[in-house]
């Protein structure tokens, strides 16, 4: 390592040396050797989201599924921002989000020419339903829950919520 990163770490590592921390991962992937043959092959090929590859992933998920299509993208705000749209949201509607969540979760709304109304979430990180209660008016379209660091928000409260409201779910 070497330049201004290589420094960054090197100073990493002696803070780690003076007070060890336990760090826990956000996320470290576990590739069997087929994952990674296929990972391997995917990248010698150059095609990281488009291609043969991609075109039988959307075939085989979508057979999977039993629906005509599936369709993959290379992201989260992409996805949001399709599933917003093919559920009719456009300029002037609001989306329920919570105030806890990636930037993604707004920028999708916000692409449709929605606009995103922040809710503010309980003690679990939560979209707060009592909270979101006060904010549906009738340009409110739909609520997008956010599950936080592998603690899923309560569907079924969600979606009774959402039902009495005549919201959709993303």
């Amino acid at each position: 390592m070497n330049g201004e990163r290589g420094a960054r770490l090197g100073r990493h590592a002696a803070i780690r040396e003076k007070a060890p921390l336990k760090i826990l991962p956000f996320w470290l992937p576990e590739l069997a050797s087929r994952e990674r043959a296929n990972i391997e092959l995917v990248l010698e090929q150059n095609f990281l989201n488009e291609g043969r590859h991609t075109t039988e992933f959307e075939n085989r998920l979508a057979a999977l599924l039993q629906v005509p299509h599936a369709v993959a993208l290379t992201n989260c705000t992409s996805a949001l921002y399709l599933s917003l749209y093919a559920l009719g949201v456009r300029p002037g509607d609001e989306v329920l989000i919570p105030d806890v969540t990636f930037v993604a979760t707004a920028s999708a709304v916000t692409m449709t020419g929605a606009r995103p109304v922040l809710v503010d979430v309980d003690e679990n990180l939560m979209i707060d339903l009592a909270k979101a209660r006060t904010l549906v008016n009738e340009r409110t379209r739909a609520i997008v829950p956010v599950h936080v660091s592998g603690r899923p928000v309560p569907m079924d409260n969600l979606l009774a919520f959402a039902q009495e409201h005549q919201l959709a779910v993303v």
